[in-house]
């Protein structure tokens, strides 16, 4: 009988298949949920990969006995198994909603949100008093497609305070009563990927004699015009403090292009933080230059904040060279030590600029 110790090193390194049947099978699975108990960080995390060589609800019943571990890399890890595992890995991703981690409960949301998922609103629900705001926005957005009419008290209380967290909260009270229309499930393996598209960007725009009196144009201008331009459109923003945030809202989900690469601009030169939630909502635009513009405002407008970490990680298999570049700078510039594994998995690139720009953001770590 072969030794157990080696099967499961084996299957966990990929250097063999997973028995398809028989007493080496049950052996194994014997062993990954043993490991639960009695495995030490290192054979918790080859458990996961067990889970994820062998796949199918049987793999994923594995990979959710590892969602409440005590060490982060492996809870970490089990949501990326649970992830791409798409339809079979719902259940892992749904045991994440609670999540201690900002990162991994964020992740988890606004997947859950994508299927319009109902069960998970009493999770959803206890995380609006989550630590990270970041974290709250997205359960109070989600609660407005899943939530019923006896969520609105509490989400009207949130609406109450300041920020995007308040923005969230009534913008679900809106969906719940039926002022804005909810979302149709959506669920994230059924996503078509962009085709393979070069860096475009249209202009530059020429910068006129006299700036109009609109921010939102301004916006637009400030994302067409030349660089060495930029500065004077920001000048004419910087006294209109007040009508930002409502050019912001008019700008998402985004008139064109150039105009929310101007908002992430000025979101930098502002030091907006508080414009994180609406800019990170552009992750997956359909332009290449808006990506590419959010990755750079998000890393340096999002330093030390862990949620941003798996959205940001999407950008690093991009169809678009200089987004996945981007990608990589915004998670060097992020200083979230979580950043350094995902780097390394992409670090060879077959573009040789992304390679050098992961090189880079790994060596800040």
């Amino acid at each position: 009988m072969e030794d157990i110790d080696k099967l499961f090193a084996d299957v966990a390194a990929g250097t063999r298949e997973p028995p398809e049947g028989g007493i080496e099978r049950t052996r194994l699975l014997r062993r990954v949920r043993g490991m639960v108990l009695d495995g030490d960080a290192e054979q918790r995390l080859q458990a996961v990969e067990v889970g994820a060589r062998i796949g199918g609800p049987d793999g994923m019943e594995m990979v959710g006995w590892y969602a409440r571990d005590a060490e982060l890399t492996v809870r970490r890890r089990a949501l990326e198994v649970g992830i791409a595992a798409e339809e079979d890995g719902v259940g892992v991703v749904r045991s994440f909603v609670e999540d201690p981690d900002a990162a991994l409960a964020l992740e988890s949301i606004q997947r859950v949100r994508r299927l319009v998922d109902r069960t998970m609103t009493q999770g959803l629900k206890r995380q609006l008093q989550h630590d990270s705001d970041d974290v709250r926005a997205a359960a109070a957005e989600a609660l407005g497609h899943v939530g019923g009419g006896s969520l609105v008290p509490v989400l009207r209380k949130i609406a109450e305070e300041e920020g995007p967290v308040a923005e969230a909260a009534a913008e679900a009270v809106d969906r719940i009563l039926g002022k804005l229309p909810k979302a149709e499930p959506d669920p994230w393996w059924e996503v078509i990927p962009p085709e393979p598209e070069k860096l475009v960007i249209e202009g530059p725009i020429d910068l006129p004699e006299i700036l109009p009196d609109s921010t939102l144009e301004l916006y637009r201008i400030l994302g067409g015009v030349a660089e060495e331009h930029r500065e004077t459109v920001l000048e004419a923003l910087r006294p209109r403090k007040n009508l930002w945030d409502t050019a912001l809202g008019q700008a998402y989900p985004g008139y064109d292009p150039t105009t929310f690469r101007g908002v992430c601009l000025a979101a930098v030169a502002f030091e907006r933080d508080d414009w994180i939630v609406t800019i990170r909502r552009r992750l997956p635009d359909p332009n290449a230059s808006v990506r590419q513009a959010v990755a750079r405002a998000l890393g340096i407008l999002g330093r030390g904040k862990p949620s941003l970490v798996m959205g940001l990680v999407d950008l690093l298999v991009d169809p678009v060279p200089e987004v996945r570049i981007a990608g990589a700078q915004a998670m060097g510039d992020l200083e979230v030590p979580a950043c350094r594994g995902f780097l390394e998995r992409h670090a060879q690139d077959d573009d040789e600029g992304v390679r050098e720009a992961i090189a880079a953001a790994i060596a800040r770590y």
